[in-house]
């Protein structure tokens, strides 16, 4: 994927070079990345969910990602299937030496999994993962938090989605998911690594947006 990027520092927004070296994008408190729009894969009469800017932000208590999509949401999810719009991968001692690794693309060293999903509220059920039989109501976020085994990639659920995540309904292109520090196990004034995949793209390094170093509010 070709990828430009911002980062933003209190209410100063800088532009930053390209990460074509691999190095980690330094951010505090913000980061602001954006993305070439067509870069996903379609698969089974599904669109993939195209995202062309996502922000992440912490204020000392959670971090906000907001995500930007090439289209509005229907399109990606009216008559097809919920599911993942990203999988944010947390090295949350910033450790390249402990955690696990990214079942795609080959990085190591994380504690944590975000998936944050598009979801899709029917008359008579919902589903943040494939869909039902019935007529579609609305369309909200939330997420899944998995805890990483030592040099694995599979995860353990640290909460039942359906009970413990926030909920933000979806309109037009934007979906915004808040995660507490509580539920990934980080605090304010720590710095942690992300590397973030766009989660209908394709299945290697190119799927993942340039890692950051993001030191939290």
């Amino acid at each position: 994927m070709c990828k430009t990027f911002l980062f933003v520092t209190g209410a100063l927004l800088f532009a930053l070079p390209s990460a074509a070296s691999g190095e980690a994008i330094q951010a505090t408190h913000a980061v602001e990345l954006e993305d070439a729009a067509g870069d996903v894969l379609n698969e089974g009469g599904d669109l993939g969910k195209d995202v062309v800017k996502l922000q992440v932000a912490s204020d000392g208590k959670e971090l906000l990602f907001t995500m930007v999509l090439a289209d509005d949401v229907a399109a990606y999810l009216a008559g097809r299937k919920a599911g993942d719009v990203i999988e944010v991968n947390l090295d949350t001692d910033n450790d390249v030496a402990t955690g696990g690794k990214t079942f795609w693309g080959d990085k190591e060293g994380f504690e944590t999994l975000v998936s944050i999903r598009a979801c899709i509220q029917y008359e008579d059920g919902e589903a943040c993962v494939g869909g039902l039989s019935s007529t579609e109501k609305s369309y909200f976020s939330s997420y899944d938090v998995g805890a990483f085994a030592q040099g694995a990639t599979d995860t353990t659920d640290t909460h039942d989605i359906f009970w413990n995540s926030p909920r933000t309904d979806i309109t037009g292109r934007e979906i915004v998911v808040h995660v507490p520090y509580t539920d990934i196990g980080v605090v304010s004034g720590q710095t942690i690594r992300m590397a973030i995949r766009e989660a209908d793209s394709t299945y290697d390094a190119a799927s993942f947006f340039p890692e950051v170093l993001l030191t939290l509010k």
